[in-house]
């Protein structure tokens, strides 16, 4: 194994390991719909990509690679509700999916006028993949514990504040069938429309580095187009920031001026832009030592087991022996995969 390909293995891990905190720090706070915490991570987004700019001391910009950042920021938006209504283990599951088989399918044929990379190995990283694939499935076995309602009627003094001392005749129960009928029906179309937005999101997570694939695949058409990933960060980092603000400014009129803005979610939503916009600049450096088909399962789906970690050693979120061992057992299947399709490359 070369000294570029395990470099790229470690930016990888790296950033994969970024990517599952990134949460972490606005997860205590009420973000909302999440227009207002995604607006103050492309702030701190854009002002990292201007720090790696200015370091290196060489500019690049790109138009074209916009289009990535403006994928990831789509991505990001429809997430958050998805997972007020899925939850989180089932929203990652079915955005990872989707992610995977994206990233997997662009490297592999070269979709979206890039280069197709295939592996040396093929077969291995086929098996790979469907380890990759197993794992984030049994990602779906693990249960949180219900959330709190904030009116609860655990206590008998809350039963009798919240509940009427009387009885409730027939009558009474029989007019609320309609109303309780039609709520299960709204619920489950609200849930179709989130597995469908989820996967969705999938698919832009995995397609917003493909831009710069694109750019370092075509010298004819980029002539000075350099081949380091942090040249195109920028560019990248703009064009989350463009989106976003542009998502804002509609959300704002939406709102009549009077967007949901929570001053206590400003600083952790940077610092959760901060450690996502430090994992891009890493996952984009480390696509061009080991390719899409290599870095992109791992990136979809080792994030995953990330998260899974903080949920249950940080913030309590999965307990039973039963959820447990799912997530032990998923966590290494999806290693023994990501470890598969990486040497793939090269074996």
């Amino acid at each position: 194994m070369d000294t570029e390909f395990l470099l790229g293995i470690t930016e990888c891990l790296v950033s994969t390991a970024l990517y599952g905190s990134a949460f972490v720090p606005i997860k205590p706070f009420f973000f909302g719909d999440g227009v207002y915490s995604l607006q103050i991570r492309s702030v701190a987004v854009l002002v990292l990509g201007i720090c790696v700019t200015c370091v290196r001391g060489s500019f690049h910009f790109y138009p074209v690679v916009m289009i990535g950042g403006a994928f990831w920021t789509i991505a990001n938006l429809i997430v958050l509700p998805c997972i007020g209504e899925l939850g989180l283990a089932v929203t990652v599951l079915l955005y990872s999916f989707t992610n995977c088989l994206t990233n997997w399918v662009t490297g592999y044929y070269g979709l979206f006028w890039t280069k197709a990379r295939p592996p040396t190995t093929v077969w291995l990283n086929y098996i790979g993949l469907v380890f990759l694939l197993i794992g984030g499935l049994l990602i779906a076995f693990i249960r949180s514990p219900p959330k709190k309602a904030k009116a609860t009627v655990s206590n008998s003094s809350s039963i009798q504040t919240i509940v009427p001392s009387k009885t409730i005749d027939s009558a009474e129960f029989e007019d609320k069938q309609p109303e309780t009928t039609s709520a299960v029906n709204k619920h489950g179309a609200r849930r179709l429309i989130a597995i469908a937005f989820a996967l969705l999101a999938g698919f832009f997570y995995g397609e917003n580095v493909t831009p710069v694939v694109h750019v370092q695949d075509h010298p004819d058409l980029y002539p000075d187009a350099p081949q380091d990933g942090l040249s195109y960060c920028l560019s990248h980092y703009m064009g989350i920031f463009l989106t976003a603000s542009l998502i804002f400014f509609v959300y704002s009129i939406a709102k009549k001026n009077k967007p949901f803005v929570s001053a206590e979610l400003t600083v952790p939503s940077f610092l959760s832009g901060l450690i996502w916009g430090t994992a891009q600049t890493l996952f984009i450096v480390a696509t061009k030592n080991l390719s899409q088909s290599v870095c992109g399962p791992i990136g979809a789906i080792l994030p995953g087991c990330i998260a899974s970690c903080w949920s249950l050693f940080y913030f309590k979120e999965i307990n039973g022996t039963r959820s447990i061992v799912m997530l032990i057992l998923s966590i290494s299947v999806t290693a023994l995969g990501a470890t598969c399709i990486a040497v793939s490359k090269n074996l």
